[in-house]
């Protein structure tokens, strides 16, 4: 289903970390992706099956080696006990907020409003060189990458 996100869907670390801490990593996380679309013209976003495919074989490798996967029944499996462990992210809490720091786009397929992507680039000038902004704000810190 394009441009559809979630906050505590499946492979989220609920099962080790505080809800509030997550929905807030990936309230940031939704917005980069929704100023992308916004910025560049893009009209739908969905993740590439492929990749989806991938992280699923990851998670089917990771998860038998943890505490999750013992011998029990739980709702991180379904209901089952000794089914695959579904619902929780392949490593720590920290390891999840890394990981959504930044955005892959390689991993999704985009549409564009347009046929031609880069007409969000539209005639060539930045507003940021509206007359009174400041044309030269990329020196103001020299040790900060842009």
């Amino acid at each position: 289903m394009p441009n559809y996100f979630m906050f505590l869907g499946p492979n989220a670390p609920i099962g080790h970390g505080s809800v509030l801490t997550i929905t807030e990593h990936v309230g940031k996380y939704i917005t980069r992706i929704i100023r992308k679309c916004q910025e560049e013209g893009i009209k739908s976003i969905i993740p590439r099956q492929d990749v989806v495919d991938e992280f699923a074989e990851h998670i089917a490798a990771f998860m038998p080696r943890t505490a999750w996967a013992g011998s029990c029944s739980s709702w991180f499996k379904n209901g089952e006990k000794d089914g695959p462990v579904t619902a929780l992210h392949p490593g720590s809490c920290i390891h999840w907020f890394h990981m959504l720091q930044s955005f892959r786009g390689e991993d999704f397929e985009f549409t564009h409003w347009s046929k031609n992507r880069f007409q969000y680039l539209g005639n060539g000038f930045s507003t940021l060189e509206a007359p009174g902004m400041n044309s030269t704000w990329y020196l103001d810190e020299p040790d900060k990458m842009l």
